[in-house]
């Protein structure tokens, strides 16, 4: 997560395929109520306070395509020189 220096947010997520295939991450749902959960999730963050932004890559990305993944922090405007909020995260929203 970072905090622009316009106020905006940007949020940083690493898609996986576990959280909608896993048997343990799906608790007693299916792969479908996993991609409701995360839309609503999503959702109810962005109404917290305008300007949030989500930026999501996957892990192959990451490993095998770290450009596609500068390309898309670029885009969202974090700078490459930010560090990210970590755990404090939450008090900026």
């Amino acid at each position: 997560m970072w905090l622009l220096d316009n106020g905006r947010i940007v949020i940083g997520e690493l898609d996986g395929r576990a959280k909608y295939a896993n048997p343990d991450m799906l608790g007693e749902g299916d792969a479908v109520d996993a991609v409701l959960e995360e839309k609503e999730r999503e959702s109810n963050i962005q109404l917290l306070r305008r300007g949030i932004v989500f930026v999501r890559w996957s892990f192959r990305q990451l490993i095998e395509q770290p450009d596609v993944v500068r390309r898309k922090l670029d885009a969202a405007g974090v700078p490459r020189t930010s560090q990210g909020l970590g755990q404090d995260a939450l008090r900026w929203l």
